[in-house]
């Protein structure tokens, strides 16, 4: 799957700047006629706006110029995003870091969108709705499947339930383990293990005949989402690879004898976030600064920022009188003031089928039509810390 790279910025206490790349989905037809709707949209994302993400995508992309193929996009935050407050506990960081970094996007717009689906879940939901034409009883399974799916999704619960609970249980017990807890007390939580279990075997019986490639993709996939009892920490929604045991004791997290499996890591945040929050906000640093420059939002393309059919709707507002304008805004000058910014790779490993459309099979007639969109998966994050963009 090609790169992409998308930066979202928020002048919040920590603007996440986000990278985003598509999936191996080309873009819709776009209409000839314009609907108000679309206009709407795009008077929202003026010249200000196209020029901040210019120049954020600078900063991701090493100042590359255009989009290298039409697989890509770069979506980008706005001042209305909440920033991440780097005091609080390394979970909590992390967490919401991943949470941005793990959302699919959309081209319907260039905002850095927090609310969407996961896209680990949304690559288990498309395994789960190929066409597989070697299977032999496409109703047993298709039974199967749906069976697996509500018990896990149970299980699921069950296990936040369970998390919940010892999470209180720590106001009392410091000492308390999640894995001593569940023992004593998570009777749902194992319960919902044991379905579990007896459901995979069930469906991996009605699978005998499928394809070698999908259900091992299946098993992969099921090995990243899943919350065993064992391995309470697997399903982990956060980068902690070199986050430091003892930090983790500190906040009470559950101990160094867990093996947590990052559905994907952001190499060198632990590293740069520490720093950050050490730095603090000092009012006598010299705060770095880079220039936003205006006339690249009237004059610059959204097809360089991978959203061509904005293009398409500037157009629908009349020809741009460029030299009055250069006039106008010649000696405008507007800065984006930060105490560092720093572009993160977003490796997921082993939870990621680079080209699943183009290596999977087709989906199948019955599959939800949100599988059949173009969507993004993040494969570069912006993020600066003490981030200011005074107007």
């Amino acid at each position: 799957m090609p790169t992409e790279e998308t930066p979202a910025g928020t002048p919040a206490t920590i603007p996440p700047s986000f990278v985003a790349a598509p999936h191996l989905l080309r873009s819709a037809t776009v209409p000839a006629s314009v609907p108000t709707s679309a206009k709407r949209l795009q008077r929202s994302f003026g010249p200000l706006f196209k020029a901040y993400a210019f120049a954020l995508r600078a900063k991701i992309s090493g100042g590359a110029g255009d989009m290298f193929s039409d697989d890509q996009a770069f979506f980008t935050s706005t001042s209305m995003q909440r920033g991440v407050p780097m005091k609080m506990s390394d979970a909590y960081t992390n967490a919401r870091v991943f949470s941005l970094a793990d959302c699919i996007q959309s081209d319907r717009s260039p905002t850095l969108n927090e609310t969407e689906r996961s896209f680990v879940r949304y690559l288990e939901s498309y395994l789960d709705n190929v066409k597989d034409t070697s299977r032999t009883d496409e109703e047993k399974l298709r039974t199967a499947e749906e069976k697996y799916r509500a018990i896990k999704r149970e299980a699921s619960l069950q296990f936040e339930l369970a998390e919940f609970k010892w999470k209180e249980a720590l106001q009392r017990d410091p000492a308390m383990t999640l894995d001593n807890w569940i023992d004593k007390y998570g009777y749902g939580y194992r319960d919902a293990c044991e379905e579990r279990a007896w459901a995979k075997e069930n469906l991996k019986r009605a699978q005998q005949t499928g394809s070698r490639d999908v259900l091992r993709q299946k098993d992969l996939m099921e090995s990243a989402l899943n919350s065993h009892d064992q391995l309470p920490g697997s399903n982990m929604p956060c980068a902690l690879h070199d986050v430091s045991f003892n930090t983790l004791a500190r906040n009470g997290e559950p101990p160094k004898d867990l093996v947590y499996r990052p559905l994907h890591v952001l190499p060198g945040f632990t590293f740069a976030s520490e720093d950050w929050a050490n730095r603090g906000f000092k009012e006598e640093d010299d705060p770095s600064s880079m220039r936003i420059d205006l006339l690249e939002g009237l004059t610059r393309t959204w097809k360089d920022l991978g959203f061509p059919q904005l293009d398409n709707t500037e157009k629908s507002f009349g020809k741009k009188d460029i030299e009055s304008i250069r006039r106008t805004i010649g000696d405008w000058k507007l800065m984006l003031k930060y105490t560092d910014i720093h572009a993160f790779d977003v490796n997921r490993g082993l939870w990621n089928i680079p080209g699943f459309r183009a290596i999977l099979p087709e989906l199948a007639r019955t599959a939800p039509v949100e599988l059949k969109e173009r969507v993004f998966q993040t494969t570069r994050i912006l993020l600066a810390y003490n981030a200011d963009l005074p107007i």
